[in-house]
């Protein structure tokens, strides 16, 4: 015969449920039921990391190394010591044509050690799988983009002004000789213009690159052998360039390209943001393990 339990049923106290786990509205600071509160440090690891926090890790990123550090050195230097060159050994014709191709060319070949850099930030990420640590702590891909977007927003900012402090300073005692007048005095809007808009193009297809491509090497030679193909092209074949090349479109900015159709600015223009957007595309969907 079956054995009395004890004590009897009616003695026994009622289960309690399971404690549930958190919903997604559930604050972190109050702990789980029957858990009692979380302590303070899985707090912190559960919030989500500020924008400025993921900007400040770039920006330490970008200059980790020592070989980071030495290109952030070189970097200004070597853009001074071109932009020196381009604006005092050009022959200067007169024309504001003529006056705006040195800026022009100092935007196209004076940030290139900095931009390297910048190609080495967002590439070597994926390389060699530092992305991984940012990913965990914050999954979105488009704030982690937009973060290293920055970095490449202050460089576009100083490659700019830089430019123009060299333009400035070095352009016009190369035509007081000829009576002509300076280009500064004639039309600064186009020598802001050409400034902003070079810079920015410079400094857009370095992260173009470095976002398609995630091994540093291969985005690093990309970005070179680009840089001085397109360039080459402009000088050898500039009717040709003209409707796919980048680096034409701020001396189409600046009306530098008087015989070349606007519509062939208007499609390079539309390449480089659909590159973009390719870009983007794909960064979204890129394994990181």
């Amino acid at each position: 015969m079956p054995q009395p339990s004890w004590p009897p049923p009616a003695m026994q106290p009622p289960m309690q449920p399971p404690p549930s786990a958190p919903q997604p509205g559930m604050p972190i600071s109050g702990g789980m039921p029957g858990l009692g509160p979380q302590p303070p440090w899985l707090a912190m690891a559960l919030r989500r990391p500020r924008f400025a926090r993921l900007v400040g890790a770039e920006f330490r990123k970008f200059a980790a190394t020592i070989s980071d550090r030495i290109l952030l050195v070189v970097g200004p230097v070597a853009m001074i010591a071109f932009g020196s060159l381009a604006c005092t050994q050009n022959v200067f014709e007169g024309t504001w044509q003529a006056q705006i191709l040195p800026l022009a060319t100092i935007l196209v070949y004076g940030p290139l050690v900095t931009n390297c850099s910048l190609v080495k930030l967002v590439s070597g990420e994926w390389q060699y799988r530092s992305a991984q640590p940012t990913l965990l702590v914050q999954p979105s891909r488009l704030r982690y983009m937009a973060a290293q977007s920055v970095v490449a927003l202050a460089l576009w900012i100083v490659h700019a002004l830089i430019a123009l402090v060299l333009y400035s300073l070095l352009a016009p005692p190369s035509i007081e000789n000829r009576d002509v007048q300076s280009l500064l005095g004639l039309r600064p809007g186009a020598v802001v213009a050409t400034a902003v808009v070079g810079a920015l193009v410079a400094v857009a297809w370095a992260l173009i690159i470095g976002l398609l491509l995630p091994n540093a090497a291969a985005a690093l030679t990309t970005y070179l052998v680009s840089v001085v193909a397109f360039t080459t092209l402009s000088g050898l074949a500039p009717n040709v360039a003209a409707w796919f090349s980048p680096f034409r479109i701020p001396l189409a900015v600046a009306a530098a390209d008087d015989a070349l159709p606007p519509a062939s600015t208007y499609i390079a223009a539309a390449l480089l943001v659909g590159l973009a957007l390719v870009a983007v595309l794909r960064y979204r969907k890129r394994e990181a393990a």
